[in-house]
């Protein structure tokens, strides 16, 4: 998923600037899209019958598809798949967190120039998450799971620039999914059919 990622994003940085349509051409009305980012998770969790608060980093994985009505308003599907950063790993290890969301979102579009344009999403997510938390109490070693599912909030505000075909987007993302919140930075790549 990373690589092809990576060579959707390489792909649309060296397409030739001839291709460039304008943002408000619509002919292309259907996008699909692929997308890593990096952010924070703040959660909250009981162990040993306490309620505490903690946060860790996380990478996300999502895809989706994107229907264009007109030059500003879009509606937008995804499914995003959350796991532990590569520093939770390194520097925090009595918590992991997962999540997976499926989100519905309508987004606005403000074009800036010829290929330039700012957008923003607000919508829901259906989400579910599980937390494995760890505590060293004396000499014994002891371990919780916690989850949860059910429906919250997702917005997003970024940038994008957009050729005839392709697309490429970064933007700050945050889901509200229950005791876990997430932020995330996030950079996408686009095809328009």
């Amino acid at each position: 998923m990373k690589r092809l990622s990576l060579a959707l994003i390489l792909s649309a940085l060296v397409t030739p600037q001839v291709l460039a349509n304008d943002v408000k051409d619509i002919n292309n009305p259907h996008t699909i899209f692929i997308g890593i980012g990096h952010g924070d998770v703040e959660f909250q969790y009981t162990l040993d019958g306490l309620s505490k608060k903690d946060d860790r980093t996380s990478e996300v994985e999502f895809s989706g598809y994107r229907y264009q009505f007109n030059e500003t308003w879009a509606i937008d599907a995804r499914y995003m798949r959350g796991k532990p950063g590569f520093f939770t790993g390194l520097f925090h290890s009595s918590s992991k967190v997962s999540f997976h969301s499926r989100i519905v979102s309508a987004q606005g579009q403000l074009p800036l120039s010829k290929r330039w344009s700012l957008y923003g999403n607000l919508g829901i997510n259906n989400y579910d998450w599980d937390i494995v938390t760890s505590s060293n109490n004396g000499q014994v070693e002891r371990q919780a799971l916690q989850k949860e599912n059910g429906t919250g909030l997702f917005a997003a505000a970024g940038v994008k620039v957009a050729w005839e075909r392709v697309e490429l987007t970064f933007d700050y993302q945050v889901l509200k999914m229950g005791d876990l919140d997430t932020d995330v930075f996030t950079l996408a790549a686009g095809f328009k059919f």
